[in-house]
């Protein structure tokens, strides 16, 4: 079973012995969101980050505050070359459908019964505890390259526009005030549908809350609860770089690995272009 200390190498040879045929439960081992999409950029950035490669230099720093100058892309870094032949080789072994899915369809997928293991964000508990699977599922933060576990972090926020009418910004101060309530949070997290992730820490010490962190529970995202205090832990976090050309280099990113899932390109000439192609849109 995956732990603390599971490796991806442990991850790849677990999941190679399930596909190799060994079980008759799953026809595979693990499932990927590595669609050429988004989904792509996330699922191989937990592995670049776990191998001690980044996008660019302070990789933490520009996750965490951003800037208009990151300056020229790491991939081709030994670290993010390591990276890349390993995902590679672990896609290799991973259902075939992986890339054709993002994280709707790989959880979609899990939740049918296909393959064993997947990384996936947490809050696809809600949706998996309330299928056939419920009570059948553990969850652990992602495996540890040679540098560390990093587990990539997403995120939302609410903004209210300089340029609504005053009588607008109040009511969406109003809203926000409502939505981000420990009241309102703790709602969410009671959904049929799932419940979403408390931003507020008062709500994670409320009694019923962390009574939920264990089955049975109705608040079902609360299962992972556990296992995301490590994956938040400062040197656990994945930080993408916050910078104002991100949605271009996002781009190059899946649409370069996604030629390597084809066979197309080496992780080598994989790597080189999309630093390339990263570097001119950076002016690096």
């Amino acid at each position: 079973m995956p732990t603390d200390d599971t490796t991806w190498e442990q991850y790849y040879q677990i999941a190679a012995w399930f596909s190799d045929g060994n079980a008759s439960e799953v026809k595979y081992g693990t499932g990927h969101q590595a669609q050429q999409y988004d989904s792509l950029m996330c699922d191989f950035s937990n592995v670049l980050f776990a191998y001690g490669g980044n996008y660019f230099a302070n990789g933490q720093q520009i996750g965490l505050y951003g800037t208009d100058s990151p300056g020229a892309c790491q991939l081709t870094s030994d670290a993010s070359l390591e990276a890349a032949r390993f995902y590679q080789k672990l896609l290799k072994v991973a259902h075939p459908g992986s890339t054709s899915w993002d994280w709707t369809g790989v959880a979609n997928a899990f939740q049918n019964g296909e393959f064993a293991m997947m990384p996936e964000w947490h809050e696809f508990a809600g949706s998996l505890e309330s299928s056939d699977l419920k009570g059948k599922i553990g969850y652990a933060p992602l495996p540890k390259g040679p540098a560390r576990s990093a587990n990539l972090w997403g995120g939302t926020g609410i903004g209210i526009n300089a340029n609504a009418s005053p009588e607008k910004q109040k009511a969406a101060w109003l809203f926000l005030v409502w939505a981000t309530s420990p009241q309102t949070q703790l709602m969410g997290l009671k959904s049929k549908v799932g419940g979403g992730t408390p931003t507020r820490q008062s709500v994670y010490d409320m009694p019923e809350v962390k009574a939920a962190s264990k089955p049975p529970t109705d608040m079902p995202n609360m299962l992972t609860a556990d296992t995301m205090l490590i994956a938040w832990q400062d040197d656990h976090i994945g930080l993408r770089p916050k910078i104002p050309q991100w949605n271009e280099v996002d781009t190059v990113i899946f649409t370069e690995l996604s030629k390597m899932l084809a066979g197309q390109m080496s992780p080598e000439e994989t790597m080189q272009s999309a630093k390339q192609r990263i570097d001119r849109i950076v002016g690096a």
